[in-house]
């Protein structure tokens, strides 16, 4: 089966599931930090685990990617 994405490549089951894992380890980083005292730049300035640095060189950068998650969650 093949996923057409809104952005960025063609994909597939496994390249979804991994998108999504990506969305929800992501989100759980920020929301700990956050639960941790950290700022928003403190987030930005120690970025993300290696494993998901690679994905904000395409559709949205990282520091734009971990403001959307700390906006998000500061909203609740």
């Amino acid at each position: 089966m093949k996923i057409i994405p809104g952005h960025g490549p063609l994909s597939d089951v496994v390249g979804l599931k991994q998108y999504h894992r990506m969305l929800v380890e992501t989100t759980d980083i920020v929301r700990k930090k956050m639960k941790a005292g950290r700022t928003l730049e403190q987030i930005k300035a120690e970025d993300l685990p290696e494993e998901w640095k690679s994905w904000g060189t395409g559709f949205i950068k990282t520091d734009v990617w971990l403001q959307l998650i700390y906006n998000s969650l500061s909203k609740r």
